[in-house]
């Protein structure tokens, strides 16, 4: 996935995921929650928009995908 900044309109590589799905912003735009099926399966995982290693989320024995946020009461759901 690919981070556009409206300042300069340079693209930026954000993961290097090969398979994703859907995806939602943290309520406050610093964060990208997204479903990637990395090591052991499909899992939720998140990145700061500085980029880094994601953190996952959530491992369940299911196949979590198309994450929604909620803008108010830390609310995610899958």
């Amino acid at each position: 996935m690919d981070l556009i900044t409206l300042n300069d309109g340079e693209a930026r590589q954000l993961t290097f995921d090969q398979s994703m799905g859907g995806f939602a912003w943290t309520p406050d735009s610093r964060e990208l929650v997204y479903d990637s099926n990395r090591r052991a399966g499909t899992n939720l995982w998140r990145i700061g928009v500085g980029g880094g290693k994601p953190e996952r989320v959530t491992q369940t024995a299911g196949h979590p995908a198309f994450p929604a946020i909620a803008q108010r009461g830390n609310r995610l759901v899958y």
